[in-house]
């Protein structure tokens, strides 16, 4: 077993005046020799975007797209023709494959939207594209890890090409919380949204991580009313 405190502090954080944002993990400018990625996970950016406001039409390839809004909502537009809104309480995934463009603006001229933006490698290049988003708002039951994204396809996830797992969870202060994990061989990355956790001896805050590998469970206390992102993936890719 092994573990990591990733820190808040330790987080790129920057501020464009319409975006402030925080890199878990080196991202454009933001360059961390000690933070490159984990695993397969290669980036987690906490965006939080000013009203009006958002990225024009950009490209990708190659990559699992993951985008979890936390408070208000988000305007997306892309290639392949969809053009939606994603709600707090809703998931939503791309899969950049042989190649998109896409646009992300806050839906409101008036109030910010917070979100989370996650990118994994894929486990096949050149995949076609695809797009999907999902209300998981009624699954999130209180003091539990929900299943909100999976390399399994189920109605009640949103089906990604890795094997990859997220889980979201909502837990009260003075709770335990436990998590069984897919494969000891994997790595697990535990972010937390908000609220405050104590486990392996560490007490971790809002904008905190703990990496943690070669464990079969996970398990700790809540000492703050808590929202939790549970994200496990390979250790080991070529791209």
């Amino acid at each position: 077993m092994s573990f990591e405190l990733h820190p808040n502090r330790e987080r790129g954080h920057l501020d464009h005046g319409w975006l402030k944002t925080a890199h878990s993990f080196s991202f454009a400018h933001y360059v961390n020799e000690k933070r490159m990625n984990f695993g397969t996970l290669l980036v987690l950016n906490e965006d939080t975007i000013q009203a009006g406001a958002g990225f024009g039409e950009h490209y990708h390839d190659n990559m699992e797209i993951v985008t979890i809004p936390l408070s208000g909502s988000l305007r997306h537009g892309d290639s392949m023709g969809n053009s939606s809104i994603i709600q707090t309480g809703e998931v939503q995934i791309m899969s950049a494959g042989t190649g998109l463009m896409h646009s992300e603006h806050n839906a409101s001229t008036t109030e910010p939207v917070h979100l989370l933006q996650i990118w994994i490698v894929p486990n096949t290049r050149g995949l076609p594209t695809r797009y999907a988003q999902l209300n998981v708002k009624d699954q999130l039951t209180r003091n539990a890890f929900h299943e909100v994204v999976s390399p399994i396809p189920s109605p009640k996830t949103l089906l990604i090409h890795q094997n990859a797992w997220f889980s979201l969870g909502n837990f009260e202060a003075g709770r335990p919380f436990h998590a069984s994990l897919h494969d000891q061989t994997y790595g697990a990355f535990l972010f937390v949204i908000k609220g405050k956790i104590q486990m392996h001896g560490q007490t971790i805050e809002t904008g905190d991580a703990i990496a943690l590998q070669d464990e079969l469970v996970i398990d700790g206390t809540v000492i703050e009313p808590s929202s939790l992102l549970l994200i496990e993936v390979p250790m080991n890719f070529s791209n």
